[in-house]
């Protein structure tokens, strides 16, 4: 009875036991197992984010290089048929994951938009989208930020947008205007991330969040069922508010195995099988971790279309190699490569020959035999360096890349020959920082560039004066337009042959505080390259109108001609600007007109030709500068409404020349515009001699020192009214 009381005992004695040791290694392993699903999912989290965040890189990377890149802004902004036809193509946009592109002049209308999926696009979406653009731009424009980007929610369907301001090739202020890229993270782009990622998940409405079903755990929820863990996490958008939730979807593996093995090991096997279905997932998260971690920074050292080290990468590879050389006697040389007529290419046959012609550069550069780094700086650009012995060895090693990147290129059965211009800094003697002697060598291959490409040029101190005397006077330049302090002067055009004042050209000055003059020579072209020409051509002209009523009101009219930049005259409306100036400061329009060079015409005659007729049918005469100097050609003389010829001064400086061909070139001009029934003003007359010969063969109206240099607006009055005494003092009673 005790025996069977005892086994009955231990019966349940043991069983109590197996039970509670089973309910104490189920409960450690659900609870290991739910720690362990909650971390993986964080982590999984992580990971879906950091590929977000390389996604948005990547279309911040490629707005950043489309905006540098001021050539397709300007053809956008002509809306070029043939280029957006070769760069915008539907399956090009789809190859690089492009959305939309917009190309705005400011914050509040895009001029073109580029959107491969228009017809799926209703007006909604296109006002929801340019209420989001109009947003980024101003918060750009608040917060003084060349490129912004993050995710946004356009009418329901959250995207990838990256804005940057758009430059000339100099990277000169202000923008030209701005360029929007987007993406869409529609189907597809979640199909290709979960192939990536190795992780399923969903974009969802903001609404999702308050789902009912998840629990909120640190700063997700999450909820799950038998088979699967899900994971939902609110993010924000680019405006730093919630916009959409990402739901990550997680099978339920590490559970299920859990409880395999509690069952069928019960004790000593279930907790080794624990340990090691920690140590599995350990290490196969580690190795996912560790090899995603690697293409991350792969990704983000080195440029995603050649596969070279980007110039981030190489700046900190440059900064290590300078602290080494200390140590010897070895140079460092930085060699900035820039390709020549790579743009040409572009425009001519798309970005995706292009792309492939900048792959084909990196391959040969990889071949050329050196000790150092190489990078792709951006764009056509490449940067490398090098541990030389001496200058010499540099040089040779310039001269080999020139010589490599010279050879013929084969895309798509088509053949290009291209060449790159090359500027050298070295260390020591150029300096030992880093981002100095890139600067340096930019210096150096812009001089390359200026000297007529294909060569190498070493950078020298002179460069960094010359540069810096070139930012002083932009800024000075900026000032002096934006405080008005730029000063037009008038030179008056004489008929010799009745002594009278005919006409006035207005010149714009410059004179500074300290009492000196910077002459238009100098600085005119400076404007061009920084978009001022277009301010100082329009505040000539209305300086110019001014003065005509005033003049005219005080019983002497006479026409004032103003020489427009061919900036202005290719803006668009400029034939409208003109005359509404014209109008605001009530100036009858016969006083005014605007003088157009002849490379201008002859370079956009059908652009020149349309502004010409609009002018004349307004009022407006226009007359042909520089005539001579450029492209002649009857036929555009005979076709356009032009008014007057001018013969440059050039010509008339070799009037009377033992050559004599001046004055059969003179003659010539003025036959012909006799016979097309032109006026004629000869510039830049100071001598009696070249006088007598031109008012000998028919031109009266003279324009030079002989009768007056250009006088401020004070000088001009008194010599407009006191004309007739001047001309005898010059010409003799008559």
């Amino acid at each position: 009875m005790k025996r069977a009381v005892l086994y009955l005992v231990s019966f349940f004695a043991v069983a109590i036991f197996a039970l509670m040791a089973y309910w104490i290694s189920e409960s450690v392993v659900v609870r290991g197992v739910e720690k362990l699903e909650q971390q993986h999912a964080e982590e999984s989290m992580v990971l879906l984010n950091n590929y977000f965040n390389t996604i948005e890189h990547q279309v911040q990377k490629r707005t950043e290089d489309w905006a540098c890149w001021d050539e397709a802004y300007c053809y956008m902004d002509e809306r070029n048929s043939d280029f957006i036809k070769s760069n915008f193509d539907g399956d090009f946009l789809n190859d690089q994951n492009i959305a939309f592109v917009l190309f705005f002049r400011d914050s509040d209308q895009p001029f073109t938009v580029v959107d491969p999926k228009q017809e799926e696009h209703d007006e909604a979406f296109a006002a929801a989208r340019q209420e989001t653009c109009a947003r980024i731009l101003a918060r750009m424009e608040s917060e003084e930020q060349d490129l912004l980007s993050g995710f946004v929610n356009i009418a329901g369907q959250v995207h990838i947008v990256a804005a940057h301001k758009v430059y000339d090739g100099n990277q000169q202020k202000p923008p030209k205007g701005y360029l929007v890229m987007g993406q869409s993270l529609d189907k597809t782009f979640v199909q290709e991330a979960e192939r990536f990622t190795r992780k399923r998940f969903s974009i969802l409405p903001l609404a999702a969040y308050d789902d009912p079903a998840f629990s909120v755990y640190e700063d997700v929820k999450i909820a799950k069922n038998p088979d699967v863990f899900f994971v939902l996490s609110r993010c924000s958008d680019l405006f730093h508010k919630p916009s959409y939730c990402l739901k990550l979807e997680i099978d339920r593996n590490i559970a299920l195995l859990g409880r395999q093995m509690s069952t069928k090991n019960f004790l000593l096997m279930l907790g080794l099988g624990m340990v090691l279905l920690v140590v599995g997932m350990s290490i196969l998260h580690y190795n996912e971790r560790a090899a995603m971690q690697r293409e991350l920074e792969f990704r983000e050292n080195h440029d995603s279309l050649t596969g070279l080290m980007n110039k981030a990468c190489l700046l900190s590879q440059l900064i290590k190699l300078l602290d080494m050389a200390k140590k010897s006697q070895h140079v460092i040389a930085v060699l900035f490569v820039d390709l020549d007529r790579f743009k040409s290419v572009n425009d001519s046959y798309g970005h995706r020959l292009g792309d492939e012609l900048l792959m084909q550069v990196a391959r040969r550069l990889e071949k050329v035999p050196f000790f150092g780094l190489l990078a792709r700086s951006g764009g056509d650009e490449y940067l490398l360096v090098a541990d030389c012995v001496s200058r010499e060895e540099v040089e040779n090693l310039g001269n080999l890349i020139l010589s490599t990147l010279s050879r013929e290129y084969v895309l798509s059965d088509k053949t290009f020959f291209l060449s790159a211009s090359i500027g050298i800094a070295c260390s020591p003697q150029d300096g030992c920082d880093a981002h100095q002697l890139i600067q340096r060598a930019e210096l150096a291959m812009y001089v390359s560039k200026q000297r007529g490409k294909n060569i190498l040029t070493f950078f020298d101190p002179q460069m960094d004066k010359d540069v810096t005397k070139r930012i002083a006077l932009e800024a000075a330049l900026y000032k002096a337009v934006e405080d008005n302090a730029l000063t037009v002067f008038y030179q008056p055009k004489v008929d010799s042959i009745r002594r009278k004042v005919v006409g006035l050209e207005a010149l714009v000055r410059w004179h500074l505080d300290d009492g000196s003059w910077i002459p238009p020579s100098a600085f005119i072209p400076v404007a061009e390259e920084i978009n001022l020409v277009t301010q100082i051509d329009m505040l000539v002209l209305r300086n110019a109108c001014r003065k005509a009523k005033i003049w005219a009101r005080e019983g002497c009219s006479v026409p004032i001609s103003v020489n427009m930049s061919a900036k202005s005259i290719l803006s668009e409306n400029f034939a409208e600007e003109v005359q509404k100036m014209i109008a605001e400061e009530g100036t009858d329009p016969a006083l005014i007109e605007v003088e157009v060079t002849e490379t201008c015409l002859m370079t956009h005659l059908d652009i020149a030709s349309k502004v010409i007729d609009k002018l004349t049918q307004a009022g407006i005469q226009v007359s042909l500068d520089d005539f001579g100097t450029g492209y002649s050609s009857l036929l555009y003389l005979h076709a356009l409404p032009i008014a007057t010829l001018k013969i440059d001064k050039k010509f008339i400086d070799d009037l009377n020349a033992s050559s004599n061909s001046s004055n059969n070139l003179v003659k010539g001009i003025l036959a012909l515009a006799a016979g097309l029934g032109m006026e004629t003003v000869a510039e830049g007359v100071e001598e009696r001699s070249q006088l007598d010969f031109l008012i000998e063969n028919g031109c009266a109206v003279i324009q030079g020192y002989f009768f007056s240099k250009p006088l401020n607006p004070k000088d001009c009055e008194d010599f407009l009214f006191s004309q007739q005494d001047r001309f005898d003092q010059l010409l003799g009673t008559a």
